[in-house]
């Protein structure tokens, strides 16, 4: 039905869920959403719906997975024009490499320092779309354009082979992470 929606131009709603302890899906609220549906893409293994939710301007992400009770509405899309993200230039390959975990919301321009060693990770998380200072014989400052809240759980994922320099409020929960981490594993 999303790729009928998709092809035809049309909205939809659907009922946008999360898991309970129970290990079954539960609506994070009653009422449907309505979302202007552009492109479905796979990340890390789960498919995600690319749109617009239609109260708002900017792109958002939907995992498949957690949707139901999909309808497609007779309402025609929002025009890609009236959405921030298409309007300032959309790329596919960049939102992918700028939205690693598929958060919706702003990326930021972010700079850390990385071992050589981990080009190969670097190169699979972003692509080839950042840029590389070289610190010392084994050492890189990196920047790359990243949604924030991804880098945060990447350079978590990461830590011991990556130090996050800038956007400084991004180091500040970084730390808040890993000493809350820290504090649980004494």
């Amino acid at each position: 039905m999303l790729s009928d929606a998709i092809e035809q131009g049309r909205k939809v709603s659907f009922i946008y869920n999360s898991y309970g302890k129970d290990f079954k899906l539960h609506p994070r609220r009653e009422e449907p959403y309505i979302v202007n549906p552009y492109q479905i893409v796979p990340n890390q293994g789960r498919y995600y719906l690319i749109g617009n939710y239609d109260k708002y301007d900017n792109i958002s992400h939907y995992r498949l997975d957690y949707m139901t009770e999909i309808q497609m509405l007779d309402d025609k899309v929002k025009s890609k024009d009236k959405v921030e993200d298409f309007a300032q230039g959309y790329s596919l390959p960049r939102h992918m490499a700028e939205h690693i975990y598929m958060f919706s919301g702003p990326s930021v321009q972010v700079k850390m320092r990385v071992g050589e060693d981990q080009m190969n990770q670097l190169i699979d998380w972003f692509g080839k779309g950042f840029r590389i200072v070289q610190e010392d014989a084994d050492r890189l400052i990196i920047s790359v354009v990243c949604n924030e809240m991804a880098m945060k759980y990447w350079a978590l994922q990461y830590g011991e082979h990556v130090e996050v320099l800038e956007p400084k409020s991004l180091r500040e929960d970084i730390c808040e992470a890993v000493d809350w981490m820290g504090s649980v594993y004494r």
